[in-house]
């Protein structure tokens, strides 16, 4: 199966760079030969006719890549570059330098792809007054696409208005037909109920509640105490309006038992709690 090595700039920097160019040449013979697995089946006598070098030049070069170099960036294998197999030899750090290429492989593809897409959307946006997709599977592929490889690398937009020209007729009345529906819609009305909220950890009765107990002859702490303990945990849009409503009731109720609310409920049975549990909330 053919394969290949990239092969990567740091190379120029490294200790073999600075070797004799026939140890230069058979290094890189020996990357463009080596498979998958970065092994290389040769003989020496092979290795050497394929490098265009003498079999001592050869065997000096081998010599050098077996040996430790304390100078290496890689300190596995003491520096190592290949080790003798049936064969041929095996290069020591193929599979780390074969993982680089394949990320920086994967981050090229990225980019292309987010480049076709936002380019396809610029073209689009030339077209029409928003930027509709032609379908829904379209739309769905070409936003995981974009995800992916923006997730990998930031790319180099291409927005060429001269590219509109390429559009088939067919697609523009397809984009044209899909612009209505692909308007925003209007938000609808916010709830009331988003309005609600929890009874104020604060709240009071008012002057105005005061005034309307005193003249109706109601105990305003007792009401007070009886309405945190109905209402706790709910939510009302106005608790002030809320229990000016209570006072309303309870003097309603008081008139029609002929009494007063300033002593409080005589039974267990008997004044807010007795209308609560008949009447339920209010």
């Amino acid at each position: 199966m053919p394969s290949y090595t990239k092969l990567f700039s740091g190379l120029l920097t490294s200790t073999i760079w600075t070797e004799d160019h026939t140890t230069r040449i058979v290094w890189i013979t020996m990357l463009a030969m080596a498979d998958q697995h970065g092994e290389v089946g040769a003989t020496v006598p092979g290795l050497a006719r394929i490098a265009g070098v003498s079999i001592d030049e050869c065997q000096a070069a081998l010599a050098k890549f077996m040996s430790p170099d304390e100078f290496s960036r890689t300190p596995d294998n003491d520096g190592r570059r290949i080790a003798p197999i049936e064969g041929g030899w095996e290069l020591l750090n193929h599979a780390k330098y074969r993982l680089l290429a394949s990320k920086e492989q994967a981050q090229e593809a990225g980019k292309e792809r987010v480049r076709r897409h936002r380019t396809r959307n610029a073209m689009l946006r030339h077209v029409t007054p928003c930027n509709a997709v032609l379908t829904h599977e379209r739309d769905i592929a070409e936003a995981e696409a974009e995800a992916e490889a923006e997730a990998e690398a930031e790319p180099t937009v291409n927005s060429s208005p001269t590219v509109v020209a390429a559009i088939p007729a067919s697609t523009i009345a397809r984009v044209s037909a899909t612009t209505e529906a692909a308007a925003p819609k209007p938000k609808r009305q916010v709830s009331e109920k988003a309005k609600e909220t929890l009874m104020p950890v604060d709240w009071q009765p008012s002057a105005e509640h005061r005034a309307f107990a005193g003249k109706h002859e109601l105990n305003l702490e007792l009401e007070a105490l009886g309405f945190r303990g109905h209402f706790e945990g709910k939510m009302l849009l106005s608790w002030n309006g809320r229990f000016t409503t209570w006072l309303t009731n309870q003097a309603k109720w008081s008139r029609e038992r002929g009494g007063s609310r300033k002593t409080g409920p005589k039974q267990p049975n008997s004044g807010y709690q007795s209308r609560t549990a008949a009447e339920g909330e209010y």
